[in-house]
């Protein structure tokens, strides 16, 4: 049966194909506008394929073009995932590997870099026939706003304006300017391995895509620009849990805590009962703590877990393999 399927590139043809079928599919929002906002970014450097049975698409590999900062060098990176479609999973015939398989002797010809946050049955595949190498679980930080005994007083010490890191002003804003690139430059330094976040990017993931919303700090001092947070709205579906999505700037405590207070102070104003962020550095977990935020201790999920492979020439070993050296929040896990 392998020998009948065919892999290709996934061309804006097929789009009505999955928008058709999109229940099975697991895309039960998306439509036409969702799949070209996707192809918008870094188009010609796009690694999405389909695995085809009697020309019919039954398997479909996702990804993520967005470049990656390696110490000093920008390397192209590819972060996906992998969707097949419900009358073709576990049979004898394997759509899952045909896919991966394709996807990284594609990257190896662009010399690039994959990193994923693979279901369970994938991670056997990944780590020992591919040699992925397995590198961290990212934490999952929970701040508990409403609900216990003494959370009520708590919420209230903890956003008390005595609180607030002076000399910091936060404004919401609604699109990133040139500043942004100016703070990817100087903040991704600090660094070493780390997916870009320069304006065209930050624009086309939080501003672009239908359907979606995203609430948006930025701290300055001075009308200098220090950094930023990215949460996502509660829902009307789910009023519980609020999510923060990435948080990045130029490692200034004061700066990084008045961003994570004004994420707590709008969770709180909006009435959920907690807050929850991935997030996985050595510098902004400190932070995090300190704005009492604690670490989910139950064993991590497959899909938490950070794996990553280089087909990049002069990549170290000893630093891309190094689970220390990458910059991982919510936003790196998320395919779209």
């Amino acid at each position: 049966m392998n020998d009948k399927i065919k892999v290709r590139k996934l061309e804006k043809q097929d789009f009505s194909f999955f928008i058709d079928d999109k229940n099975h599919w697991g895309l039960k929002q998306k439509d036409a506008a969702w799949f070209e906002w996707l192809d918008q970014f870094n188009p010609s450097d796009r690694l999405s394929l389909v695995a085809t049975l009697n020309d019919v698409i039954i398997g479909y590999y996702a990804t993520i073009t967005v470049p990656l900062k390696i110490e000093d060098r920008i390397v192209r990176s590819y972060r996906g995932g992998l969707f097949v479609h419900p009358d073709h999973r576990r049979k004898t015939y394997n759509v899952l590997n045909l896919l991966v398989r394709a996807v990284h002797d594609e990257a190896r010809k662009r010399e690039g870099v994959i990193y994923a946050f693979p279901i369970s049955r994938l991670m056997k595949y990944y780590t020992h026939r591919i040699k992925f190498d397995s590198l961290k679980p990212i934490p999952r930080y929970v701040l508990v706003l409403r609900g216990g005994l003494f959370e009520p007083f708590r919420r209230r010490w903890l956003l008390k304006t005595t609180h607030a890191p002076k000399g910091v002003e936060i404004k919401e804003i609604h699109f990133f300017d040139e500043r942004f690139d100016q703070l990817w430059e100087k903040a991704s330094k600090t660094h070493k391995i780390i997916a870009m976040r320069d304006a065209e990017y930050l624009n086309w993931r939080y501003l672009k895509e239908p359907g979606r919303r995203f609430v948006i700090f930025a701290a300055e001092r001075n009308h200098e620009l220090l950094g930023y947070i990215i949460l996502k709205p509660l829902t009307e579906k789910d009023r519980r849990i609020g999510s923060l999505i990435d948080i990045f700037d130029v490692q200034d405590k004061t700066v990084t805590k008045a961003l994570f207070l004004q994420a707590v102070r709008y969770f709180a104003g909006e009435g959920a009962d907690k807050l929850e962020f991935y997030l996985s550095d050595e510098y902004y977990e400190t932070v995090l703590k300190s704005t009492g935020f604690v670490k989910n201790q139950d064993s991590p999920k497959a899909w938490e877990m950070l794996i990553a492979k280089s087909y990049s020439p002069g990549t170290e070993k000893n630093v891309f393999g190094n689970p220390r050296n990458w910059f991982i929040t919510a936003t790196d896990m998320i395919i779209a």
